[in-house]
């Protein structure tokens, strides 16, 4: 081995060990002020006094929150039973509604030769390209889907109609 490495090796290990005494030393000489601290602490009265008025506080915190807590429950309890309420009156009104209505469902909504948008009026605006509707079907024959400038157009097939109508682009 060469004599400049193991002259290396020797200084560190010198090192390491006069770092570790250094430690080992000045732990030593402070655990005695620790200890002292530590029994001073323990016969000091006020920390007792300090301990209990934080524990009466923190009893009174969460006496504080189960009260709140039995509160939002109730309201939740009573909100849910109004809600209930309400939802049972719109039932039963749209139940009657139903039941006395006999003519709009022996009718159809739209009729084969019924024009989809109203022209009683000249104050409303009509598409410029109104997609026909097949005879005999409430399905529109196509739905113009070709790029516009201004509003975008909807291209969206109605329901039962995914057969019948086709999408023009």
């Amino acid at each position: 081995m060469d004599p400049e490495r193991s002259k290396k090796i020797f200084l560190m290990k010198v090192g390491v060990t006069a770092i570790v005494i250094i430690i080992v030393a000045a732990w030593s000489i402070n655990l005695k002020n620790v200890w002292l601290t530590e029994g001073r602490l323990a016969a000091d009265p006020s920390n007792d006094q300090a301990w209990s008025g934080l524990k009466t506080d923190l009893e009174k915190v969460l006496a504080d929150t189960e009260n709140n807590l039995a509160g939002l429950q109730e309201r939740t309890k009573r909100d849910e039973a109004d809600k209930s309420a309400f939802l049972d009156d719109v039932l039963a009104g749209a139940q009657k509604i139903a039941s006395t209505t006999d003519e709009a469902s022996s009718s159809p909504v739209f009729s084969a030769t019924s024009s989809p948008v109203s022209t009683s009026s000249p104050a409303t605006t009509t598409p410029v390209n109104i997609p026909a509707v097949k005879p005999g079907s409430r399905c529109p024959e196509y739905i113009d889907c070709m790029p516009t400038v201004g509003a975008p157009r909807p291209c969206q097939v109605p329901a039962g109609c995914e057969g019948i109508t086709t999408i023009a682009y």
